[in-house]
């Protein structure tokens, strides 16, 4: 019996981690009757992780002023200029005609304002680059839109994020598990020979489970700096001595998945109803040398008037007209906020006892749960070959 302890060992161990790893992971929805289930970690625990990721984020590794001072005008303007030159008749029919009905008959009024309706445009978004900026940033809540998109309806987005992050990290675990299984079994060896019980073997594999959950655990985060062990063995844990390259994972995923252009649009346009009293007046200051154009052109005086029927004209054109070049702006607005590289700088620089929250405060709370679950898993695996060696007559 005690020649198959190693082997026993190790297959216990690689299962117990194979089996910790996907309970963090799985059921994405609690599957169980009444209070007695299991869901997820990551998935249970996700509003409380998405805050926590909210919170490094917004806390130090992202300000959305400084975010939004990068911006520059001149590129965005490059981007939305032909989009005016292709719907400058279009556009300038409505204007004139905003300004006085009527107005747009006459081809040199409209052949004019389109000439120069572009050269204003360019003019227009680098005004409102500059002025919408600070106000936008006030009523932008980041914090709330990360917690949004990670938790609730989107804990998968979450789910997949940690295991994107920590994948090399998990993967090793589950061999880890079964070399030091492999172990524990061969030092159960000499008790096993003296007491040949086939009770041995839930027992080892209790202890197989236990241990081995516990030490993969403390592996994962421990410890924070390179340490020479018995003077020999140089070891660090797998998530500190990766800080910079998650840093990097960390960052391209958010950036691509969470603070994107499109969804930090999607939460300044939830905020419109207290947004746009404050928007209004400065996208018609941007406009108003093209408002000024307009009044030259039809004859009337450039008054506030004139402006505010200028600016409801526009209005409605301008979110079909954007709609073609929306993958450009977005691709110039990535490029300017640059996200990832805010957030991997951040990551990386941050004193490794604040990154290890990064990852373990996900499922800090049932770390006990989860060694527990190693032990009971291994003593029932245990159970399962002392029933088949005592079959055989091996016990």
């Amino acid at each position: 019996m005690v020649v198959y302890l190693p082997i026993a060992g190790a297959l216990i161990g690689l299962a117990t981690k194979w089996a910790a790893i996907k309970l963090m992971f799985h059921p994405a929805t609690f599957v169980g009757i009444g209070p007695i289930g299991w869901q997820g970690i990551v998935q249970r625990r996700s509003p409380k992780f998405a805050a926590g990721v909210a919170d490094t984020i917004t806390g130090g590794a992202l300000s959305i002023d400084t975010l939004l001072q990068r911006l520059d005008g001149d590129d965005l303007a490059a981007v939305i200029r032909p989009v005016f030159e292709d719907h400058a008749t279009e556009l300038s029919v409505a204007l004139l005609d905003a300004a006085r009905p009527g107005a747009s008959a006459s081809s040199r009024a409209r052949d004019e304002l389109a000439d120069r309706l572009p050269d204003h445009s360019e003019e227009a978004v680098r005004r409102m680059v500059v002025s919408l900026g600070p106000t936008i940033g006030r009523h932008l809540d980041v914090r709330a839109l990360v917690v949004d998109l990670l938790s609730g309806a989107n804990a998968d987005r979450l789910a997949r994020l940690t295991r994107h992050v920590a994948g090399r990290e998990l993967q090793w675990v589950i061999w880890y598990g079964g070399i030091l299984g492999f172990g524990i079994g061969a030092v159960g060896i000499l008790p096993a020979a003296v007491l040949e019980r086939w009770w041995i073997l839930p027992l080892v594999g209790a202890a197989d489970g236990l241990i081995n959950n516990f030490l993969a655990i403390q592996m994962i985060f421990r410890p924070f700096e390179r340490t020479r062990y018995l003077g020999v063995f140089p070891y660090q844990g797998l998530f500190p001595a990766r800080q910079h390259e998650i840093a990097r994972e960390y960052g391209v995923m958010l950036a691509a998945e969470v603070l994107t252009p499109d969804n930090l649009f999607a939460q300044a346009a939830a905020d419109a109803p207290v947004l746009l009293p404050e928007v209004l007046p400065l996208v018609g200051e941007a406009i108003a040398p093209l408002a000024s154009e307009v009044a030259t052109v039809v004859g009337l005086p450039d008054d506030e008037a004139l402006r505010q029927r200028v600016l409801f004209a526009m209005l409605p054109h301008l979110g079909p007209m954007l709609d073609h070049v929306r993958p450009d702006v977005e691709e110039v607005l990535s490029k300017q906020l640059a996200v990832a590289a805010t957030i991997e700088t951040a990551l990386s620089s941050m004193p490794k006892v604040e990154f290890e929250r990064v990852l373990r405060g996900i499922f800090e709370e049932d770390e006990v749960t989860l060694i527990l679950m190693g032990g009971v898993l291994g003593g029932a695996i245990g159970c399962v070959q002392a029933a088949l060696l005592l079959a055989l007559g091996l016990a």
